[in-house]
């Protein structure tokens, strides 16, 4: 539970925020200002609804006006995503806030927060990264020529279709492959007709699973 300032409070407590965001402490590590215009967003509480998902929005603008534009790095939204994180910020915000509008808390437990969240992400990215390059390569091995069918299928399943036009074969061609790779193994069928999909089987479900064995983990707490 969170009590907002008063209304009459509000339209200038949001001036005054926007014309911070505009002008004030530029100098500041924008990751800081990201952080610190979540919170005051959330804390001065202008809308009965969706105050949280505006601040990290914002959150994600004041980024992005620095040049970060990547998802990836510009927003702890995916991060946030997972049940554990989620519980963790709402406990970090009530925390911070003290239950009601008391602008004059220390922030550090937040931006603590939210920078871990950020240093957390870019470990996930760096994990898809590795992730991403062993099963390549690993399933190059198996079939150099159709690694890109063999990768499709491991990240979800393979369309002959979407394998066909990202290739750039004929019909005829994407049929021959895929035939290939289920004859030897490497993949299974499922559904009939425009509707079948395959996914990995035999010794390419191995390499996809060694692959996530090697990246799997907590990742690391910069604080720690």
């Amino acid at each position: 539970m969170y009590t907002g300032p008063d209304a009459d409070l509000v339209p200038g407590l949001m001036t005054e925020l926007v014309d911070w965001l505009r002008d004030g402490d530029l100098d500041a590590p924008a990751y800081a200002r990201a952080a610190m215009a979540h919170l005051n967003l959330v804390a001065i509480h202008p809308w009965r609804d969706g105050n949280g998902r505006t601040a990290r929005a914002l959150h994600t603008l004041v980024l992005a006006r620095t040049g970060e534009l990547a998802p990836e790095f510009s927003s702890i939204e995916e991060w946030l995503g997972e049940q554990t994180n989620t519980l963790q910020y709402y406990d970090t915000l009530r925390s911070t806030q003290g239950g009601s509008f008391q602008p004059e808390r220390d922030a550090h437990r937040w931006l603590t927060f939210v920078f871990a969240a950020h240093h957390r992400q870019a470990q996930r990215v760096q994990r898809r990264y590795t992730w991403t390059v062993r099963l390549w390569n690993d399933l190059a091995g198996l079939a150099e020529r159709t690694v890109s069918a063999l990768y499709a299928a491991a990240i979800g399943e393979l369309r002959r279709t979407t394998y066909q036009q990202d290739e750039s074969l004929s019909r005829d061609q994407a049929i021959r492959d895929i035939q290939t790779l289920t004859r030897s193994g490497l993949l299974t069928p499922h559904g009939h007709a425009t509707a079948r999909v395959y996914t990995l089987a035999g010794a390419a479900v191995e390499i996809s699973e060694a692959a996530s064995a090697a990246v799997r983990g907590p990742g690391r707490d910069p604080y720690a």
